[in-house]
C-alpha cells in the first residue's frame, strides 16, 4: 500500500501552530510545514484514519475476497483496475461495490457487484495483477474540521520536535507517551 496523491491541506496551519507554540518570529517558518505534515502522518498512523483527503493504492496478486478488509478507513471513492496482459483497464463502477466502513469499522470492503464476478486475471510470474485506489479523509477545504484533540496532538508534537530536534533523527518519530494519549478517542482498534 502506498500513497498516490498527498493531501493538499493540513488540519493545522503554520499560523495556528506558531500561535499555539508562542513562536513570534520567523526562524521556524521554513521548518514548520514539514513538521506539521510529519505530525499529521504520525496521528494518522496512530489512529488508523486518513485525516485529510488523500488517495492510496493497494496492489494485490489476486482479487480480494469479500471478507478481506483493506486498511483504508471510510473511503469516499474507489477505482479498481487489473492487469490484462498488456494494460491496466479500469473496471466500470457498476461492476463492483465497496463498503467504506466494514463490519469491524476498521477499513473498506470490496466485492463484485451482485450477479457479476471479477474478470479473469492473466497468469504472471510475479507482481500485482489488481490495483485498488481508495480516496479517504476530509477534503482540503474542510481540513480545519479535523477534531480539536487531533489538532492539539499535531501542534504538541510539532512543539516536541522543535524542542528536541534529535527526535526527528530517529527511525520513527514517536510522540511522548502522554501526548499520544490525546489520540485515544479516535483510534481504531
Amino acid at each position: 500500500m502506498y500513497p498516490l496523491t498527498a493531501p493538499t491541506a493540513e488540519p493545522v496551519t503554520v499560523s495556528q501552530a506558531k500561535a499555539a507554540l508562542r513562536i513570534d518570529d520567523t526562524r521556524f517558518d521554513s521548518l514548520l510545514p514539514g513538521l506539521i505534515t510529519s505530525a499529521r502522518a504520525v496521528a494518522e498512523q496512530e489512529t488508523g484514519r486518513q485525516l485529510v483527503e488523500q488517495t492510496w493504492r493497494i496492489e494485490l496478486p489476486d482479487w480480494p475476497a469479500s471478507t478481506d478488509v483493506i486498511p483504508i478507513y471510510r473511503a469516499t471513492a474507489a477505482a479498481v483496475s487489473y492487469w490484462n496482459g498488456s494494460t491496466w483497464p479500469t473496471l466500470a463502477t457498476n461492476l463492483y461495490a465497496y463498503a467504506p466502513d466494514d463490519i469491524t469499522g476498521n477499513g473498506t470492503s470490496l466485492a463484485p457487484a451482485l450477479n457479476t464476478s471479477w474478470p479473469t486475471l492473466v497468469d504472471i510470474a510475479i507482481g500485482p495483477r489488481v490495483r485498488i485506489d481508495l480516496t479517504a479523509g476530509v477534503v482540503a477545504a474542510q481540513a480545519s474540521t479535523v477534531p480539536a484533540g487531533i489538532q492539539t496532538f499535531i501542534v504538541a508534537l510539532v512543539g516536541q520536535l522543535i524542542q528536541s530536534p534529535e527526535l526527528s533523527a530517529q527511525a520513527a518519530v514517536q510522540a511522548h507517551p502522554l501526548l499520544a494519549r490525546l489520540l485515544d478517542p479516535w483510534r481504531l482498534y
